[in-house]
């Protein structure tokens, strides 16, 4: 089934996923998402394609978020940071190093100073904290594609 979703200034028309994007004004972003919770990725995907927003790929882990980075170039990444083997600091590191301009939103529950420094010294484009709205991070997503500063947003 083909869908028609318009959104400030474009269209997209195509299938749920594979979408083709027509251009006017805005588009909406590229996405990847990186949760070690297959849940939480599934949800996100979910909420995210409802939002009119291309989810191109997801990973469960720090090292595979880096080659879904390199692989994809998404303009934006959503990164979990407490994740088993190599986690979400490791990624914005490896992310920071690959492309400082790199679009990273960090996603997390761990609200210690340590954590909240070490994403500020690797410069995380903006922070979303758990328990989130998923309209919180759909707005947050909106902001850090217009290139709006949202360091540290807690809802």
């Amino acid at each position: 089934m083909k869908l028609l979703y318009y959104h400030i200034g474009a269209v997209y028309y195509g299938h749920t996923r594979g979408i083709i994007r027509f251009f006017f004004k805005t588009v909406m972003p590229s996405v990847i998402i990186v949760d070690d919770d297959r849940g939480t990725l599934e949800l996100f995907d979910d909420f995210l394609d409802q939002g009119g927003i291309e989810v191109i790929g997801k990973a469960r882990n720090g090292k595979a978020a880096v080659e879904l980075f390199i692989n994809s170039r998404p303009d934006i990444v959503l990164l979990d940071v407490l994740m088993p083997e190599y986690d979400g600091l490791y990624a914005l590191e490896k992310i920071r190093e690959i492309d400082p301009d790199a679009k990273v939103i960090m996603v997390t529950a761990d609200l210690t100073a340590d954590t909240e420094k070490k994403l500020q010294e690797l410069n995380a484009t903006a922070v979303i904290y758990k328990p989130y709205e998923i309209g919180s991070v759909l707005d947050t997503i909106d902001k850090v594609n217009k290139g709006v500063l949202v360091a540290f947003n807690q809802s």
